[in-house]
C-alpha cells in the first residue's frame, strides 16, 4: 500500500470528482440563476435593513450567537469508509498523517464558510461596531483559530473510548 498521505489524496479526490458532478447538475437546472437574483435582491434589500434597524439592536449579540454556532458545529471529515475499520486497524498507529490531513481539510472548508458569514455580516459590522477593517480580519483569525481548537478537540473526544 502506498503511504497514507497518498490514501488520504485519493479518497479526497474521488469524493470531489461525485461532488463535482452534482454541482455541475445543480448548475444546470438554473439554480444558479436564482441564487445570483437572491445576490442582487439581497444586497439591495440589505442595504435598506441597516437603515431600518435601530441603533440599540443588539449587533453584538447576534453576532455571537451566530458565530458560536457556526464555531461549535461541524465535523472533521476523514473519508474513511466502512472496510478500513477491518483493514486499517493494524496501520492504526501509522495513520496521523491521513488524520492530520483530515483535520486540515476539514479545517479549511469550515473556514470557508466562516468567511462566507462574516462577509454577509461585515456591513452590519462595519455600520454598528467598527469601520475597521482590521479590526473584522482580527475577529475572523480569531474565530478561525477558535475552528481549528473545537475540531481538534471533537476529533480526539470521539477516538476516545468510554
Amino acid at each position: 500500500m502506498k503511504t497514507e498521505l497518498d490514501l488520504w489524496k485519493k479518497r479526497r479526490n474521488e469524493y470531489w470528482k461525485i461532488a463535482l458532478k452534482y454541482f455541475s447538475y445543480i448548475a444546470n437546472s438554473g439554480f444558479m440563476f436564482a441564487i445570483f437574483l437572491l445576490l442582487v435582491f439581497g444586497g439591495y434589500y440589505y442595504g435598506q435593513l441597516l437603515d431600518w434597524l435601530p441603533h440599540s439592536f443588539p449587533t453584538v449579540l447576534l453576532f455571537t450567537i451566530v458565530f458560536s454556532w457556526f464555531i461549535t458545529r461541524g465535523r472533521v471529515r476523514t473519508f474513511v469508509k466502512e472496510g478500513d475499520l477491518f483493514f486499517l486497524t493494524p496501520r492504526e498507529g501509522k495513520m496521523a498523517p491521513y488524520f492530520k490531513a483530515s483535520l486540515t481539510y476539514s479545517w479549511l472548508m469550515e473556514t470557508l464558510w466562516l468567511s462566507a458569514v462574516i462577509l454577509i455580516f461585515a456591513p452590519l459590522f462595519f455600520d454598528r461596531i467598527s469601520e475597521s477593517g482590521s479590526s473584522l480580519l482580527a475577529i475572523f483569525l480569531f474565530l478561525s483559530g477558535l475552528k481549528w481548537w473545537n475540531l481538534a478537540c471533537s476529533f480526539e473526544e470521539q477516538r476516545i473510548q468510554d
